[in-house]
């Protein structure tokens, strides 16, 4: 039997500080915080205490952002990775939903070398570098 996941449940990342993050994603796109919590495990060999969010989409998916207490932890898991226009977290949105994220930005005075436009033929993407210069399309 062929099955194919449902939908994606989440797409997790590690950020340098969950609250700058959270004040990005709740804040300036708009995405609840669904969830947050902070744990204790065993991983990679090693106890480890961290915390993490999950922010919400519209069809029930999230992104889920990550800090370690330790800062080696934190050196270990990133989230310093090269700056790449192809790894990105792309979003659909319409074009209503584009404007008013745009909007938004100039309103907070988001530095305006952190988003701009892109014209693929065919959609018009918006891309907005988050906290920890993680491309979002």
């Amino acid at each position: 039997m062929n099955k194919l996941p449902y939908r994606l449940h989440h797409n997790a990342y590690v950020a340098k500080n969950l609250e700058v993050t959270r004040a990005f994603y709740e804040d300036v796109m708009g995405m609840p915080l669904l969830a947050t919590w902070c744990e204790k495990s065993e991983l990679f060999g090693k106890e480890r205490i961290y915390c993490h969010c999950f922010f919400g989409l519209k069809d029930e998916s999230a992104l889920a952002f990550f800090q370690f207490a330790n800062p080696d932890d934190q050196k270990e898991f990133g989230p310093e990775l090269p700056v790449s226009g192809f790894r990105h977290i792309a979003l659909k949105v319409d074009k209503d939903h584009q404007q008013f994220l745009l909007k938004k930005l100039k309103e907070i005075n988001y530095s305006t070398d952190k988003y701009y436009f892109l014209e693929h033929g065919y959609c018009n993407s918006l891309y907005v570098l988050d906290p920890d210069d993680l491309i979002v399309e």
